[in-house]
Parts: C-alpha cells; structure tokens; sequence
C-alpha cells in the first residue's frame, strides 16, 4: 500500500532546479539546498488551488512499471478504494476510454470531467453508463 499524502498549500512553491535534481541522484539524499526536500515540492501547490483539499500518491518503485501496447508506461500499486471519492479527467480525455475504465474498476467512485467553457474551465459530474 502506498499511503497518499495530503498536499500543502502554500503563496509560492519552491522550484526544483534540474542540478538539484541530478545532485540528489548522485549524493542519495532529496535534500535541496535551501533544506526543502523534493518529496515536500511533489507535495506542495499554491494556495489558490486549496479548495481542492487534494491528496498525492507519488511511486517510483521500479518493479512496479508496466509497459502498455501502445508502448507507454504506467506505474501499478495497490491502494484502499474507500480512499477515492472520484476521479477527475481532463477535458481532452476519450469519453469510450472513461466508461472503459469504469467498467474495469471494482470499485465505484464518482467521475467528474474538466469541460472547457469560455470563461475557462469547470468540473462536472458525468453520469453512469449503467443507468
């Protein structure tokens, strides 16, 4: 199980710059050097985005890397369902590739979906298939 954690929010976030990126692979440490580390950033967003109360899972277990037919990769890790109460998708994403995912679930969470507008872009509720 990977536990999610929840994310700070904060005025501004702390850029990663990639030398310290490649000194944190090198040195086997993911302290930055300002004393923020690169687990504190993956988990940071600005304070705007608060009302979203988000949770991150964050993997880099090597073992656990699918790769797809179409040769993309995925990271594969268990988790509780009762942990998800929906999922949101992006406004581009195939509305067939959805309902597929929900069919494939053992689980029924809400799915919600970005839509562009032209005031920018508002989350919505998609109803079930099944109904």
């Amino acid at each position: 199980m990977i536990p999610a954690v929840k994310v700070d929010y904060h005025p501004e976030i702390y850029a990663i710059e990639i030398m310290d990126y490649v000194k944190a692979n090198f040195e086997n440490s993911l302290i930055l050097r300002n004393g923020k580390s690169i687990e504190s950033v993956l988990y940071t967003k600005l304070i705007d985005w608060k009302y979203e109360s988000e949770y991150r899972l964050v993997n880099g277990d090597e073992e656990k890397v699918y790769t797809l037919e179409d040769g993309k990769s995925i990271f594969k890790f268990e988790y509780d369902p009762i942990q998800i109460e929906s999922i949101i998708f992006g406004c581009k994403m195939d509305l067939e590739k959805i309902y597929a995912i929900g069919k494939a679930l053992k689980f029924k969470p809400k799915f919600k979906m970005a839509i562009q507008t032209i005031y920018g872009l508002k989350i919505v509720e998609l109803e079930s298939r099944n109904k």
